[in-house]
Protein backbone atom coordinates (compact mmCIF):
# COMPACT_ATOMS: atom_id res chain seq x y z
CA UNK A 1 0.00 0.00 0.00
CA UNK A 2 1.42 3.10 -1.14
CA UNK A 3 2.21 6.16 1.88
CA UNK A 4 -0.77 8.19 0.41
CA UNK A 5 -3.01 5.43 0.56
CA UNK A 6 -1.78 5.24 4.23
CA UNK A 7 -2.45 8.30 5.55
CA UNK A 8 -5.72 8.31 3.83
CA UNK A 9 -6.84 5.70 5.42
CA UNK A 10 -5.52 6.96 8.95
CA UNK A 11 -7.13 9.89 8.46
CA UNK A 12 -9.98 7.96 7.92
CA UNK A 13 -10.13 6.54 10.91
CA UNK A 14 -9.58 8.95 13.13
CA UNK A 15 -12.30 11.14 11.88
CA UNK A 16 -14.56 8.01 12.70
CA UNK A 17 -13.04 7.39 15.93
CA UNK A 18 -14.13 10.97 16.91
CA UNK A 19 -17.75 10.88 15.55
CA UNK A 20 -19.98 10.94 19.09
CA UNK A 21 -22.51 8.20 19.51
CA UNK A 22 -25.76 9.46 20.70
CA UNK A 23 -27.64 7.62 23.13
CA UNK A 24 -30.82 8.51 21.85
CA UNK A 25 -32.73 12.23 19.99
CA UNK A 26 -33.84 14.53 22.67
CA UNK A 27 -36.95 16.02 21.37
CA UNK A 28 -37.04 19.69 20.80
CA UNK A 29 -40.08 22.07 21.77
CA UNK A 30 -39.80 26.05 21.61
CA UNK A 31 -36.23 25.76 22.65
CA UNK A 32 -36.36 23.42 25.37
CA UNK A 33 -34.73 19.79 25.35
CA UNK A 34 -37.00 16.64 26.87
CA UNK A 35 -35.39 13.25 28.01
CA UNK A 36 -37.55 10.79 29.71
CA UNK A 37 -34.91 8.91 32.58
CA UNK A 38 -35.92 5.09 33.45
CA UNK A 39 -35.33 5.08 37.09
CA UNK A 40 -37.69 2.34 38.68
CA UNK A 41 -38.69 2.80 42.30
CA UNK A 42 -37.04 6.84 42.30
CA UNK A 43 -38.36 9.26 44.54
CA UNK A 44 -38.83 13.04 43.63
CA UNK A 45 -36.53 14.12 45.64
CA UNK A 46 -33.84 11.63 44.38
CA UNK A 47 -35.34 12.89 40.43
CA UNK A 48 -34.99 16.35 41.16
CA UNK A 49 -31.71 16.17 42.54
CA UNK A 50 -30.49 14.18 39.98
CA UNK A 51 -31.70 16.11 37.18
CA UNK A 52 -30.11 19.38 38.87
CA UNK A 53 -26.80 17.75 38.87
CA UNK A 54 -26.80 16.65 35.06
CA UNK A 55 -27.49 20.38 33.93
CA UNK A 56 -31.38 19.89 33.50
CA UNK A 57 -34.51 20.42 35.86
CA UNK A 58 -37.67 18.21 36.44
CA UNK A 59 -39.66 19.26 33.35
CA UNK A 60 -42.17 21.86 33.83
CA UNK A 61 -45.58 21.82 31.84
CA UNK A 62 -47.26 25.13 31.53
CA UNK A 63 -49.37 24.79 28.22
CA UNK A 64 -51.37 21.90 26.57
CA UNK A 65 -49.33 22.19 23.76
CA UNK A 66 -46.45 21.47 25.84
CA UNK A 67 -48.31 18.48 28.04
CA UNK A 68 -49.36 16.88 24.24
CA UNK A 69 -45.67 17.23 22.97
CA UNK A 70 -44.56 15.42 26.34
CA UNK A 71 -47.01 12.41 25.96
CA UNK A 72 -46.32 12.23 22.19
CA UNK A 73 -42.76 12.27 21.94
CA UNK A 74 -41.51 10.96 25.41
CA UNK A 75 -45.05 8.38 27.42
CA UNK A 76 -46.78 6.89 24.03
CA UNK A 77 -45.61 3.36 23.63
CA UNK A 78 -43.79 2.89 27.38
CA UNK A 79 -44.22 -0.41 28.47
CA UNK A 80 -47.05 -0.22 30.75
CA UNK A 81 -47.35 -2.19 34.01
CA UNK A 82 -50.20 -1.54 36.42
CA UNK A 83 -49.89 2.19 36.82
CA UNK A 84 -47.08 4.08 35.80
CA UNK A 85 -45.74 7.60 37.37
CA UNK A 86 -42.64 10.09 35.91
CA UNK A 87 -42.03 12.77 37.99
CA UNK A 88 -42.41 16.51 36.61
CA UNK A 89 -41.04 19.34 38.39
CA UNK A 90 -44.44 20.49 40.77
CA UNK A 91 -44.46 20.45 44.20
CA UNK A 92 -46.95 21.74 46.90
CA UNK A 93 -44.23 21.14 49.57
CA UNK A 94 -43.85 24.71 50.26
CA UNK A 95 -47.83 25.39 50.99
CA UNK A 96 -49.83 22.48 50.81
CA UNK A 97 -52.90 23.42 48.02
CA UNK A 98 -50.18 25.72 46.42
CA UNK A 99 -48.77 24.25 43.46
CA UNK A 100 -45.23 26.08 41.86
CA UNK A 101 -42.68 24.88 39.27
CA UNK A 102 -39.31 24.16 40.28
CA UNK A 103 -37.90 26.98 38.12
CA UNK A 104 -40.30 29.26 39.51
CA UNK A 105 -42.53 29.94 36.58
CA UNK A 106 -46.86 30.50 36.81
CA UNK A 107 -48.53 27.49 38.30
CA UNK A 108 -52.33 27.22 37.46
CA UNK A 109 -52.50 28.89 33.93
CA UNK A 110 -52.69 25.14 32.63
CA UNK A 111 -52.87 22.17 34.55
CA UNK A 112 -53.55 17.96 33.54
CA UNK A 113 -54.57 17.10 36.93
CA UNK A 114 -57.17 13.61 36.96
CA UNK A 115 -60.55 14.75 37.71
CA UNK A 116 -60.28 14.58 41.72
CA UNK A 117 -56.49 15.08 41.67
CA UNK A 118 -55.31 16.74 43.52
CA UNK A 119 -56.20 15.23 46.69
CA UNK A 120 -53.00 15.35 48.93
CA UNK A 121 -54.01 11.93 50.64
CA UNK A 122 -50.79 10.39 52.09
CA UNK A 123 -49.38 14.03 52.17
CA UNK A 124 -48.73 14.00 48.39
CA UNK A 125 -46.72 16.74 47.40
CA UNK A 126 -44.76 16.47 44.24
CA UNK A 127 -46.56 15.80 40.68
CA UNK A 128 -46.00 13.27 37.88
CA UNK A 129 -47.50 11.83 35.35
CA UNK A 130 -49.78 8.72 35.70
CA UNK A 131 -50.97 6.64 33.49
CA UNK A 132 -54.40 5.17 33.78
CA UNK A 133 -56.79 3.85 31.66
CA UNK A 134 -57.96 7.08 30.14
CA UNK A 135 -54.63 7.98 29.08
CA UNK A 136 -51.48 10.28 30.60
CA UNK A 137 -52.23 13.31 33.50
CA UNK A 138 -51.53 14.51 36.28
CA UNK A 139 -51.62 12.88 40.28
CA UNK A 140 -50.13 14.74 43.34
CA UNK A 141 -48.10 12.18 45.30
CA UNK A 142 -45.62 11.03 48.06
CA UNK A 143 -41.99 11.39 47.62
CA UNK A 144 -41.68 7.67 48.32
CA UNK A 145 -43.96 6.84 45.99
CA UNK A 146 -42.36 3.67 45.26
CA UNK A 147 -42.74 2.36 49.00
CA UNK A 148 -45.76 3.43 49.27
CA UNK A 149 -47.59 1.99 45.69
CA UNK A 150 -45.13 0.85 43.60
CA UNK A 151 -45.72 2.76 40.67
CA UNK A 152 -42.66 5.31 40.01
CA UNK A 153 -40.81 4.24 37.16
CA UNK A 154 -38.65 7.23 36.44
CA UNK A 155 -39.09 11.16 35.63
CA UNK A 156 -38.96 13.45 32.85
CA UNK A 157 -36.01 16.29 32.60
CA UNK A 158 -36.09 19.81 30.89
CA UNK A 159 -34.09 22.24 29.72
CA UNK A 160 -33.39 25.22 27.14
CA UNK A 161 -31.72 24.02 24.09
CA UNK A 162 -28.12 23.83 24.35
CA UNK A 163 -26.17 26.04 21.67
CA UNK A 164 -24.58 23.90 18.62
CA UNK A 165 -21.14 23.85 18.81
CA UNK A 166 -18.66 22.49 16.15
CA UNK A 167 -18.49 18.52 16.65
CA UNK A 168 -14.84 16.69 16.80
CA UNK A 169 -15.60 14.57 13.53
CA UNK A 170 -16.46 18.39 12.12
CA UNK A 171 -12.45 19.61 12.84
CA UNK A 172 -11.31 15.80 11.99
CA UNK A 173 -12.80 16.40 8.38
CA UNK A 174 -11.40 19.31 8.15
CA UNK A 175 -8.09 17.77 9.15
CA UNK A 176 -8.78 15.28 6.35
CA UNK A 177 -9.41 17.75 3.41
CA UNK A 178 -5.98 19.71 4.46
CA UNK A 179 -3.79 16.40 4.30
CA UNK A 180 -5.33 15.68 1.39
CA UNK A 181 -5.02 19.49 -0.07
CA UNK A 182 -1.18 19.08 1.27
CA UNK A 183 -0.47 15.77 -0.57
CA UNK A 184 -1.68 16.62 -3.74
CA UNK A 185 0.08 19.48 -3.81
CA UNK A 186 3.32 18.04 -2.73
CA UNK A 187 2.91 15.49 -5.16
CA UNK A 188 2.26 18.30 -8.08
CA UNK A 189 5.89 19.81 -7.52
Amino acid sequence: MSTSKRLYLAAALLSAATVPQLAQAIPILNGHEYQLVNAEGTSWTSANAAATSAGWYLATVTSAAENDFIVSSLLQGLPVADRSHYWIGGTDQGLEGTFAWVTGEAFGAYTNFWGAEPNNVNNEDFLAFDLRSGGWHWNDAPDNLAQAFGFARGYIMERSQLTQVPEPAAISLLGVGLLAAAFARRKRA
